[in-house]
């Protein structure tokens, strides 16, 4: 659906900026592959996923057919609440109905997942890019617990967001030199 090789991230002061372009095949098929309806007021050479993250924990999220926001609300070190909304074309039920199951046969008969498998199973050849995203962060967060969890060669560009926004934070919360003081090794 989305063409992570051209996506395109930055920081504008401490908020940050994501956008990342269709993918050639879905655009050309996107009337019949979008699960909602489409907004209609965007130029087809706009479309994409823009995700603005406004620090420190307020996110807008826009696709082809919806808009969200979404409060993202620590609740304890391994914890968070999200809290989603999310608005949509205005359209009659028939039409929502239609268009999920245009999406549906065209992800199940022309498009598929990531790749084949004889597992029906594995998410990640579902061609649901919801049901891969969920998959893919279940496995990050196991990943984080594992023993051999580390920095790889990769993480000085996919996780420059992490850390820049980590510094952000860093910067934001206020420093008692007491606290530091008694936590300097002796």
């Amino acid at each position: 659906m989305y063409d992570h090789a051209k996506q395109k991230t930055r920081f504008a002061g401490p908020h940050f900026l994501f956008y990342e372009p269709l993918t050639a095949d879905y655009l050309a098929n996107v009337d019949k592959a979008s699960e909602l309806p489409l907004i209609d007021h965007i130029p087809r050479e706009q479309i994409g996923a823009y995700v603005p993250m406004l620090f420190p924990n307020l996110g807008l999220a826009e696709s082809e057919a919806s808009w969200s926001t979404f409060h993202v609300i620590p609740m304890a070190p391994d914890k968070t609440l999200v809290d989603i909304r999310t608005k949509v074309m205005p359209a009659s039920d028939r039409q929502y109905r239609k268009q999920s199951w245009s999406s549906y046969y065209h992800f199940k008969w022309k498009n598929g997942g990531k790749y084949s498998t004889q597992d029906p199973s594995d998410p990640m050849a579902s061609g649901d890019f919801m049901l891969e995203d969920i998959y893919v962060c279940e496995q990050q967060q196991k990943a984080m617990r594992s023993p051999m969890y580390g920095i790889g060669a990769m993480a000085a560009h996919l996780e420059q967001s992490v850390l820049g926004f980590q510094q952000h934070v860093l910067n934001w919360v206020p420093v008692d030199p007491a606290l530091i003081a008694r936590r300097a090794p002796s």
